[in-house]
């Protein structure tokens, strides 16, 4: 379809005319049999192989839609190849459109026991639920829509929950109603006022207080403790390297070109670079705990956006507000027994 003609002739139309364009790369997609719809029914023609053992047809289709997504991404350029899985590597992850046929799960009511089983075909897999997670139990009390099963390596084949290939494997539910929410984060019902700066963020409310937040002030580094994780890492390295200093305790310099001083780093100058590493992520981990907070989440229904990249800023307060009577949540993951 892109070596056609008539491909660069439909790029060439200005991007202004967004009908014409959208037309002729249609026209084009229909005479080549580009489309989800299309892909779906050349799936069907695998429901007379060896596949047809262990996939459905909603899970065909699934697997198709997946496939159509990845080179539709190649054909507006937002990819640059797809990566194709072989018949012995197989993927790490297959869903379902619904929750009545194929793969499916399972849930026991209260009285029954409230144990839940991953279903695909003849397999029964027990699934390792802790009710004692709010999370859990809540998205657990609502309608399963679909499942889907998800593989992930493990350290070693002998780690726990793992089979024999070194594999854990995982089931997410989606679910129908609203996500759990912690009553500490429970959304109010005033509106605030947001001023966003270059390096700080304004936030008022009628009835609350005023609030000044900087930007990132949790990635701040701690100079003090970082120049004193420096100055232990250079006396274990000098310990344990004594050879590699001269008299003044200057680094030595190679003598030839291939001659390269060896360094002989310690457990403990390697776990003191781990501290100094770890100090790192945990300022940027703090970071992400500022810009919900500074968003008012917890204090307010709709908020004023006022600053000169608001117009970034509303898709994604749109985003965090938008609820609806069905909203998916992604209530379980858990591992079944091996």
């Amino acid at each position: 379809m892109r070596n056609d003609p008539a491909w660069q002739t439909a790029r060439a139309i200005p991007k202004t005319r967004k009908r014409d364009r959208s037309a002729a790369f249609t026209q084009l997609r229909e005479q080549y049999g580009f489309s989800e719809y299309a892909l779906h029914v050349y799936a069907k023609q695998a429901q007379g192989t060896w596949i047809a053992d262990h996939l459905d047809a909603t899970m065909l289709q699934t697997l198709a839609t997946r496939a159509f997504r990845s080179v539709q991404r190649v054909c507006l350029g937002k990819a640059r190849k797809v990566r194709f899985k072989s018949k012995g590597r197989g993927i790490d992850s297959v869903e379902n459109k619904r929750n009545d046929t194929g793969l499916r799960f399972v849930l026991q009511s209260p009285k029954e026991g409230n144990r839940g089983w991953l279903v695909w075909g003849p397999d029964q897999l027990e699934a390792i639920i802790d009710w004692n997670d709010p999370v859990v139990a809540h998205g657990l009390r609502h309608r399963v829509k679909y499942a889907c099963l998800i593989r992930r390596k493990a350290s070693s084949p002998r780690a726990q929950g793992a089979d024999c290939t070194g594999h854990r494997y995982f089931v997410q539910l989606a679910l129908e109603g609203h996500p759990s929410q912690k009553p500490k984060h429970a959304v109010g019902k005033e509106t605030v006022g947001l001023d966003l700066g270059p390096t700080s963020l304004a936030l008022a409310s009628r009835e609350g207080s005023a609030e000044l937040l900087v930007l990132g002030g949790a990635l701040r580094p701690n100079a003090r403790k970082t120049r004193r994780l420096q100055r232990k890492m250079d006396r274990q390295r000098r310990a344990n390297n004594p050879d590699n200093y001269d008299a003044k305790g200057r680094i030595k310099k190679r003598t030839g070109k291939k001659q390269r001083l060896q360094w002989n780093n310690s457990k403990g100058y390697q776990e003191t670079r781990l501290m100094a590493v770890m100090e790192c992520l945990q300022q940027r981990a703090n970071d992400g705990h500022v810009l919900p907070r500074s968003f008012g989440l917890t204090r307010a229904r709709a908020r004023r956006l006022q600053s000169l990249v608001s117009n970034h800023l509303e898709p994604l307060v749109a985003h965090a507000l938008r609820t609806s009577d069905e909203t998916d949540a992604v209530g379980l993951g858990q591992n079944p027994r091996s």
